[in-house]
């Protein structure tokens, strides 16, 4: 019998980093901005339906946002802002 042998190589690429920055304070009533580290060729989804790197105007509450790259590998991350 013959043989064959093949070898391939797999690349594992790393998830994207949505960092929105240091902590922030707002008094009562103020409004915050989140903004998820631009990337290039990625997609922005924000749970309150932006679609953008960065949501303003947003008040006490939960918020969530999935990064997708270029390569098509996620990272959701969430942000509380509390009064």
């Amino acid at each position: 019998g013959c043989t064959a042998q093949d070898n391939i190589i797999v690349n594992i690429l790393g998830n994207p980093v949505s960092n929105a920055g240091a902590d922030q304070t707002i008094c009562a009533g103020q409004s915050a901005t989140l903004t998820a580290q631009p990337l290039p060729g990625a997609t922005y989804n924000w749970s309150n339906g932006n679609n953008t790197n960065s949501i303003s105007n947003v008040f006490a509450g939960n918020y969530s946002v999935t990064v997708t790259d270029a390569s098509s590998c996620t990272e959701v991350k969430t942000y509380i802002i509390t009064e």
